[in-house]
């Protein structure tokens, strides 16, 4: 599980850093987080857990789970 999550983190930041090379580094490596979250969010939503074990598993609050969720929708 802790090898998952280290490879979560090297992905969200080097995608991080090729949007960052584009629009800024802070923006970018938050929106490559909020990219692999959803990733690995829709991955444990679609094998029936909750949004509330997600966002504990991917330690972000409830809300910021919906907001990242709802940006797959735009």
């Amino acid at each position: 599980m802790c090898e998952a999550i280290i490879q979560m983190q090297n992905s969200y930041r080097n995608e991080g850093i090729r949007i960052g090379e584009r629009r800024g580094k802070t923006e970018g490596i938050e929106i490559g987080r909020n990219q692999e979250l959803r990733k690995i969010a829709v991955k444990l939503l679609n094998y029936g857990q909750s949004k509330e074990y997600v966002a504990n598993f991917l330690e972000i609050s409830n809300a910021h789970l919906e907001s990242i969720l709802s940006e797959m929708n735009k």
